[in-house]
């Protein structure tokens, strides 16, 4: 049984150790230690129409205009991919069908829509990304960790003149605090380098039952320390994995467990590769967010 316990004390001793960086930990389910097969790319891969349906946008178009705010549009298109790129976190990935292709928007949603393949982060990303492009907002693509492994993608999107994180993955939001405000990107990286990481808090609403949850880092830092296993705290939490057969998929379909612990700590410094060399952390288990300032495909100017 994988101990993501004695993952976090590694972490923990690098922090008295006086490292350097900014992270945020997702600690994944680790009961069972055997990371997903990498799945083969398949003979008889699905072939991509050429002409595919579209007035899933006129739809997506007509119920944007009800909406009052840029606001309302963005968060909107960011649950509209949400849903639909839920089933695809486990199902053959769509970077292992095409590897050399960039995938249109009406070719993603052709997938999802059929069960035909899915994506992970990367491709959610890029779906929403694509989806705000569409939608006349502008849009990046942003690299939780500087393109070192174990990262997380995300998109960011500009409203009112500043920059926004909106996850389609998990569907998290990240608030200040004191007031439970939402944070704007620059103001979220500041806040990181003055080391005030219990000043956010991240909110996942997955708009599915039972999975809101709202909580800040030193609360799943103290459970933690109680010396909790983390399959025991997934146990005491009621929370399990499901895993289904799509019989329209090239593989067994493993959907992501429907809450993540998020723990944002801070430490300081550059060796990020280094440090997922030394400590052999997981991937699929472990997931360090660095939040660095130029990870994007756009310049973002933050003063």
């Amino acid at each position: 049984m994988g101990n993501c316990f004695g993952v976090y004390k590694k972490i923990n001793r690098l922090l008295a150790a006086g490292s350097r960086l900014v992270i945020c930990v997702a600690l994944f389910y680790a009961c069972n230690n055997q990371p997903p097969n990498q799945i083969a790319q398949p003979a008889n891969m699905p072939q991509l129409p050429a002409n595919p349906d579209t007035t899933w946008l006129q739809t997506l178009h007509d119920t944007l205009q009800t909406l009052q705010t840029p606001m309302e549009q963005v968060n909107f298109l960011r649950t509209f991919a949400f849903h639909v790129t839920d089933l695809g976190y486990g199902e053959v990935n769509t970077q292992q069908l095409y590897p050399n292709r960039q995938l249109t928007l009406n070719q993603y949603y052709y997938l999802f829509q059929n069960d035909l393949a899915g994506v992970y982060c990367g491709g959610a990303a890029q779906f929403l990304h694509l989806l705000y492009k569409r939608f006349g907002f502008e849009s990046c693509l942003y690299n939780m960790g500087g393109n070192n492994g174990n990262s997380h993608m995300q998109t960011l999107v500009k409203v009112n003149d500043k920059w926004y994180v909106r996850d389609s993955f998990y569907h998290l939001t990240y608030l200040y605090a004191p007031d439970s405000a939402e944070l704007d990107f620059c103001t979220m990286l500041k806040l990181l380098k003055q080391g005030k990481h219990d000043s956010i808090l991240v909110h996942q609403n997955t708009a599915l039952p039972n999975t809101d949850i709202l909580y800040r880092s030193e609360e799943v830092r103290v459970a933690l320390e109680k010396e909790f296993s983390y399959c025991k705290m997934m146990e005491e939490c009621n929370i399990h994995p499901q895993i289904y057969d799509n019989p329209r998929s090239f593989a067994k379909v493993k959907v992501v467990f429907p809450r993540t612990f998020f723990l944002l700590t801070y430490f300081e410094g550059n060796k990020y590769a280094d440090f997922l060399k030394q400590n052999q952390l997981p991937p699929y288990y472990v997931y360090l967010f660095l939040f660095p300032d130029n990870s994007t495909n756009h310049h973002i100017q933050c003063n």
